[in-house]
């Protein structure tokens, strides 16, 4: 169920499988009501968007793909998206996992439905999140790009949406304890240091200080630094500026929002600043991304 004026960004796919597109134009969706059985997958290139439930709050990292699963009786959870959300929620059903020519065993509909522990259900909520790379990018901007209900674009994002779902699998199927740490730090601090840079997909609108950093994830200064220099290669101010500037990019790229509007939802209050800094990360000038 969703609330606001973008029914048609709205798409019902094979299978009861469901797409909704958000972008940040006129009248956009504000609400987003995750009703059904099955699992949600929540993906934001820019924007604000939260999860409610229970009356209790949380943000939801822009760069990363979300999955929301579980629907238990009376604990139903809503998204809600800010002005400049760009980015897709797809529902998937029991129906679509049923639908697989190997049915209830498809290891990939396990994983979907009830996450890398399947077969051990759990029909109470959960959220599992993955850092994005280059790839999941990729298939988020080509599902975004198509806005008509032709028959071909619908194959079009049911193909993404396929895209989507391996690319997912191949992500989050894998056992606790398995994924590598080749940063030499501890994987306590390595956690934290990934809590951090969750922060600041998380608050693209502003630039976060050092300092308050730090304070929020519970490590000195000077274990941050060396932190994100080990896990990210680059500095946390450095960092911040490149997932802001990539914010702004997709924005240009997919939607009419003023270039003056779009520096200010990615925390920079100059627009001649916002000009300098996307010139020296991208080469060219915001304006040249619609040329």
């Amino acid at each position: 169920m969703t609330s606001g004026s973008l029914e048609h960004r709205l798409f019902a796919l094979r299978d009861n499988a469901r797409l909704l597109l958000i972008h940040p134009e006129a009248s956009p969706v504000k609400r987003y009501e995750l009703a059904d059985p099955g699992v949600y997958i929540c993906c934001s290139l820019a924007g604000n968007v939260g999860l409610e439930m229970e009356a209790r709050g949380t943000h939801l990292s822009a760069k990363q793909v979300h999955l929301l699963r579980g629907q238990a009786e009376n604990r139903r959870r809503t998204l809600t998206f800010g002005q400049s959300v760009l980015g897709l929620v797809a529902h998937i059903s029991h129906d679509w996992c049923q639908a697989c020519p190997q049915g209830p065993t498809c290891p990939i509909g396990l994983f979907l439905l009830h996450g890398p522990d399947a077969p051990v259900a759990s029909q109470e909520p959960s959220h599992q999140s993955l850092e994005f790379d280059a790839s999941a990018a990729c298939i988020c901007q080509s599902i975004l790009q198509s806005c008509s209900t032709s028959a071909a674009d619908i194959l079009h994002l049911e193909m993404g949406v396929l895209e989507l779902l391996s690319w997912t699998y191949s992500r989050g199927n894998r056992l606790p304890g398995t994924k590598e740490n080749r940063t030499g730090l501890p994987l306590r601090k390595t956690i934290k240091i990934r809590q951090a840079a969750e922060l600041l997909r998380s608050n693209l609108d502003r630039s976060i200080t050092i300092t308050e950093l730090s304070r929020k994830v519970g490590l000195s200064e000077s274990d941050l630094k060396r932190g994100f220099r080990l896990v990210y290669d680059t500095t946390p101010a450095r960092y911040s500026r490149s997932v802001r500037l990539e914010a702004a990019r997709d924005l240009l790229r997919h939607s009419s929002m003023p270039i003056a509007s779009i520096s200010i939802d990615v925390g920079f209050s100059n627009p001649s600043q916002f000009s300098r800094a996307f010139r020296l990360q991208f080469g060219c000038n915001p304006s040249d991304i619609r040329a």
